[in-house]
């Protein structure tokens, strides 16, 4: 990949993004593998996923750093919220998989190196898929669209940001910094304005393409 694009704000700024979730899913495999509140399936689900996760955190990680980029942090700790059954923490889960795979759909758009979007694309693909299973494990209908809907990065910041207040005594002190809010945050700010646009032309496009098969 060239020098220009490293110097491009853009691509850079859509990955920390992606990071930035990459670090709280993984955390939340982490905890929930760790709570003991899991069990057959839907804990070697957990395991194998939590895997894929810390797998994305290792590739944004290492893209952003050779495209001479600083990439986000895990935080020190995460606003997890304190579940006591197994179904909770597994709808906990779809929702934020769910999260994950329509905030690369509402970033796709946007990125701007053809190699970065197949990347993207691919890991937006696994996330999908991830949150088919826990749908299906929590009772809900496992795809409830013909068309997947893209997220801003308003709309998933909304979301996300309770998650993303550090909480000390909710997790060990790793070390990390805590900068992943504030990342998020002015990504969600440059950039949401061009997303929600993005976001609303796929959806558009998709309820036109639907219309025709009609």
């Amino acid at each position: 990949m060239s020098n220009t694009f490293a110097q491009q704000g853009g691509d850079l700024d859509i990955l920390n993004y992606a990071l930035t979730l990459e670090h709280f899913e993984n955390v939340m495999y982490r905890t929930v593998i760790a709570s003991g509140l899991l069990t057959g399936k839907a804990l070697d689900y957990a395991k194998a996923y939590g895997a894929h996760e810390s797998a994305h955190v290792t590739a944004l990680t290492d893209t952003i750093t050779k495209l001479g980029g600083t990439p986000v942090k895990e935080q020190s700790a995460y606003n997890l919220p304190m579940l006591k059954t197994e179904a909770e923490v597994i709808k906990l889960i779809a929702t934020v998989e769910d999260v994950g795979a329509s905030a690369y759909l509402g970033a796709a758009p946007m990125v701007q190196n053809a190699d970065l979007l197949t990347v993207a694309v691919q890991i937006h693909t696994v996330e999908a898929e991830h949150a088919t299973v826990w749908r299906f494990l929590s009772g809900q209908d496992p795809v409830p669209f013909s068309f997947a809907t893209p997220r801003t990065a308003a709309e998933v910041l909304k979301i996300v940001t309770p998650f993303l207040k550090p909480v000390p005594a909710m997790m060990p002190n790793t070390g990390a910094g805590d900068d992943n809010l504030d990342t998020l945050k002015t990504v969600a700010i440059v950039g949401g304005i061009a997303l929600a646009a993005a976001g609303f032309a796929i959806a558009q496009s998709q309820k036109t393409e639907a219309t025709e098969q009609q």
